[in-house]
Order: C-alpha cells, then sequence, then structure tokens
C-alpha cells in the first residue's frame, strides 16, 4: 500500500475501530470524524466493494478524497488517497458562497452549516465560540485607505492561522470580525485560556503604509450548553461579551454573563443618545489637581468630562470614550473638551489664577485629523490663551500608530507652545528613543506602578529608574495614582517632581477646584510664616 493512503477500519454499525497514523494525523475531531462516517454508511453498498470520491472541510479548507471501500470478516476496510486535482466549477462555487475573498477563511454560512452540524449530534460534548474583533481597526480604513486595511487584515489573518490548532475552526465573519469555534472542549476554562492567549497573539507592532502600528483586539466567549442551545443563541452571546469588553476598554476578553445583556443594550442605547449629547453639549469639565512634590501646591490639573445623561446621571469617560472613537464622535467632542478649557482658563484669569496650566487628553484620531492644527490655533485666537498654559497628554500607543505623522503634529504644536505629555507611562510598547526624537516636557507614571510601590520592589525600581531617566532628559515627571504618605515619601525621595492622585483630590468641578487651589496657597502662606 502506497504510504500516502490513509487507513480506517470501521465494524458492521460503521464504528471506527483503527486508523494507521496518516488517517489520524488527517482526520481529527469528533465533527470531520462523523462527517466521514456518514459518507461511508452511505457509500457502502449493503456490504459490496465500492469506489467513490468525497470532500470534506479540514483545516480551514475544502479537500477532495478519493476512497476504495472493502467488506471482509464482518469488518469495513476504507482505503483514502487525498486528491491534487483541480476544483469543478461546482466546487469553485461553493468556495464563493463559503469562502471569504480577501483572506480565503470560512465565512459566516460556513460557520453555521459546520457548526449546526456538530450540535444536531446532540451528544455530551461541550464546544465554544471566541468572537474576535480588532480595536481602533475604522481608524485604519479613515486614515491610511482600504488597501492598507485589507494588508493589515492578511497580516493578522496569517497570525490566527499560525496559531489555531487542529480542533479549532477559524473564520472570517465580516470587516474585523473573526471567530474561532472550538469543540469538544473540557471546561469553560479553557475557552478563557484560548481567550487570554489570543489577547496576547494580537497585539504587537503591525507594518502599516511603511510606518508602524500597534494593533490589540477585544474578545468575547460563549459556551455549549451553558450559554445556549442552537447557534444563533451562541453567537449573539459571544457578541454581546465582546460589545461588554470593548465598553470597559480594549484589549481584554470577556466570557459571557446574564447580566451583561443589559448593560450591552445600554452601551448601545449610549451610541445613539451621545450624538445628540454631542450637539446639546450635555457634558461637564471636572479637574483633578497635580501639585509641587515639595509643597503640594497645586500647579495645574488634569481635564476629565463627564456626561450629564438625562436618565443615567453622570457618566465617566471610561464608559463612553470608545463608543465615541469608534463613531468617529470623538472629533467634535474632544473640539468641545479643548474649547471649554481655554474658556475655563480665561475665567481663572479673571480671578487672578494666571499660573495654572491643564492638560487634555489626546486621541490618534484627533491626532491624525487633517483640521486638527487649525483648530487648536483657531481657538486660541478665540480666547486669547496662552499657549503654554495647555497641555496635551498622549499615550505610547498613539507613538506607535505613526511616528512621522505623529512627530510632526508634535512638532507645530510645540512650536505653537503646547506642552506634550506622556500618559500612563511603561504602559505601552514604544521605544524610549521617542523621548529623544519627540518634544516631550512631561512624562505620567502610570498608577498601576505607583499602586504596589511600597510593598513591590520591582515595582519601585521601575518607578526609580524612570524617574533618573526623566530628570537625566531634563523632562518633568509626575506620578499619578498617588493614593497615601507612604507613596508620597517614597517618590519624594526618587526625586518625582509632581503628583496627582486621590491623596491630594478626586477629580472635582470647577467651583470646588478653584477653593482647593485657593486653600492649597493659603496653607502655604501660613506655614511659610511658621517657617
Amino acid at each position: 500500500m502506497p504510504k500516502n493512503t490513509m487507513i480506517l477500519i470501521l465494524d458492521l454499525n460503521f464504528n471506527m475501530l483503527q486508523g494507521n497514523r496518516l488517517f489520524s494525523s488527517v482526520f481529527q475531531g469528533e465533527t470531520v470524524k462523523s462527517e466521514l462516517t456518514n459518507i461511508v454508511c452511505s457509500k457502502s453498498n449493503n456490504g459490496k466493494n465500492n469506489k467513490f470520491s468525497f470532500s470534506l472541510f479540514l483545516l480551514n479548507e475544502i479537500k477532495e478524497f478519493t476512497a476504495q471501500l472493502y467488506f471482509e470478516k464482518n469488518k469495513y476496510h476504507l482505503f483514502i488517497k487525498e486528491c491534487k486535482t483541480s476544483k469543478s466549477i461546482q466546487d469553485l462555487t461553493f468556495k464563493l458562497k463559503y469562502y471569504d475573498l480577501l483572506t480565503d477563511l470560512p465565512n459566516r454560512h460556513l460557520f453555521y452549516m459546520i457548526f449546526e452540524k456538530l450540535l444536531s449530534k446532540r451528544s455530551h460534548l461541550q464546544h465554544g465560540i471566541i468572537s474576535l474583533n480588532l480595536d481602533g481597526f475604522r481608524t485604519v480604513n479613515d486614515h491610511f485607505g482600504h488597501r492598507a486595511g485589507d494588508n493589515l487584515i492578511l497580516l493578522v489573518t496569517q497570525k490566527l492561522k499560525s496559531y489555531v490548532s487542529k480542533s479549532e475552526y477559524l473564520f472570517r465573519m465580516a470587516g474585523d470580525n473573526f471567530l474561532i469555534l472550538k469543540e469538544n472542549v473540557q471546561d469553560i476554562s479553557e475557552l478563557e485560556t484560548l481567550g487570554s492567549n489570543l489577547i496576547d497573539l494580537i497585539c504587537t507592532i503591525y507594518p502599516v503604509e511603511q510606518m508602524e502600528m500597534l494593533l490589540t483586539a477585544s474578545v468575547g466567549i460563549s459556551h455549549y450548553p451553558q450559554h445556549g442551545a442552537d447557534v444563533d443563541t451562541l453567537l449573539k452571546k459571544a457578541d454581546i461579551a465582546l460589545y461588554d469588553s470593548k465598553s470597559r476598554g480594549y484589549n481584554n476578553y470577556k466570557i459571557f454573563k446574564p447580566d451583561m445583556i443589559k448593560s450591552t443594550n445600554a452601551y448601545v442605547t449610549l451610541g445613539a443618545d451621545l450624538r445628540q449629547a454631542i450637539e446639546n453639549y450635555n457634558f461637564e469639565l471636572y479637574y483633578q489637581p497635580k501639585v509641587n512634590a515639595s509643597d503640594f501646591r497645586v500647579m495645574g490639573a488634569e481635564v476629565l468630562i463627564r456626561w450629564k445623561h438625562s436618565e443615567l446621571g453622570f457618566i465617566t469617560p471610561d464608559r463612553f470614550i470608545s463608543i465615541a472613537e469608534e463613531s468617529g464622535l470623538i472629533i467634535p467632542l474632544g473640539e468641545w473638551i479643548i474649547r471649554e478649557t481655554c474658556k475655563q482658563l480665561m475665567e481663572w484669569d479673571k480671578d487672578n489664577h494666571h499660573d495654572l496650566i491643564v492638560s487634555i487628553n489626546l486621541s490618534m484620531k484627533q491626532l491624525a485629523h487633517k483640521d486638527f492644527i487649525d483648530m487648536v490655533m483657531g481657538i486660541l485666537c478665540e480666547t486669547h490663551i496662552d499657549p503654554k498654559r495647555l497641555e496635551f497628554e498622549i499615550t505610547e500607543t498613539v507613538l506607535m500608530c505613526d511616528v512621522n505623522e505623529v512627530s510632526e503634529k508634535v512638532n507645530r504644536l510645540k512650536d505653537i507652545g503646547i506642552n506634550i505629555s506622556i500618559d500612563d507611562f511603561g504602559t505601552g510598547y514604544s521605544s524610549l528613543s521617542y523621548l529623544k526624537k519627540l518634544p516631550i516636557q512631561t512624562i505620567k507614571i502610570d498608577k498601576s506602578f505607583i499602586r504596589d510601590i511600597c510593598s513591590d520592589d520591582d515595582d519601585k525600581a521601575i518607578v526609580k529608574a524612570t524617574i533618573n531617566m526623566a530628570l537625566s532628559l531634563n523632562i518633568d515627571i509626575i506620578a499619578e495614582g498617588v493614593e497615601n504618605i507612604e507613596q508620597v515619601n517614597i517618590l519624594r525621595n526618587f526625586g518625582c517632581q509632581y503628583f496627582q492622585g486621590y491623596y491630594f483630590s478626586k477629580p472635582i468641578d470647577k467651583q470646588n477646584f478653584i477653593k482647593y487651589c485657593e486653600y492649597k496657597q493659603q496653607r502655604h502662606g501660613m506655614l511659610a510664616k511658621l517657617g
């Protein structure tokens, strides 16, 4: 028998008894084996020898086989060879209907076909659906064009295809939505591990139009039979978990829970309400003080937005900024924040608070917008605010999106006189060379490193090294998330210049912010007299 022949022995009831090594390596998974058994049964011809051809979906593609079936000693002996011949018109039609043209992955239609057959077995086996969506992918299409978006989809597809096992089916459902069907899982924790691994797999740097971009993904997971008994229910609940994952921030995964249905409905409703809220300016700015490490005097604040929803009350940005990003509403919302901040600085000037510097968070979509610089300059002209009193905070992730464009925009902002700060420093994937290439005035050490600085030697070493590096580069350093005096003392000893956190103040409205500034100023004056 030739080496490329797969051999299978079955009993009279078509139960698989034994297969050679090649058969076991090609025909894997309960679904595949069940399909093959059904084919053999239909071709058995009442115990007579028979030759036939058949097709099966294996390893994310349709494969063609020829087979010879022999009946001997109350057993069926099946000899299978894979065909290398060209596809027929019928096969081509099948591929056009059931495969994605860009990635050559099976599509939504084939997913339904395979999973419905899998569930029709009514066995005790457990299965899982992992719904994966690329974070911020719309920005790639909008900013770089659909050809660049397609190339990025192909790179992600290569990564996913190289990772999925033979017991997992990979599909491209639509756009930047992928789905993995995992059969015969032992328990739901296996799906959780897969979700976590997929997040780590996607989160890396990709070349986009001769540049580099950091890409992340969000994942939603559902489990059969725990979350449903039919395909539509399981797919819907995986998507609900995906929405929940996105609503809590990018680059994470969630397993479906019943209470997500309410929160997902709220997420969708918020998206519809947000546009109207921007038109009606239903927002309020809050300010979290930044204090000088030497005397605790207020030197400025970070601007934080709150949405005044008519039914839900005040909504914090972590619940709606991602919606604004994906919908493109971050552009008008961001402009409103910058304009209102400058107007507020004008009001504070009237009360002789001329030295306060306020920082505003910027997203990549804002920074990449073609009219961003002109918009900022227009607002500065309207309000007559000194640009040096304005600071824009960008994350390391933004730096990785488009180095050349970010560098150009940041340098133009610097020329205007606006300060640039790196937010959440240490949590991104940027090279430290950016600190040398870009005109960065301030680094904000992420609160995740500050939280355990009193007890974690690694965090302590990272923070100390970061402060020393910043000071050697003449870059100001601020620690965010400072919550107790022990953290304050350690950071002071390391040479940290500024603090921000609940130990000093939570984010407060404009009236209370000025009261806080005046209180700190009076307290400093009293201590100076006593000294």
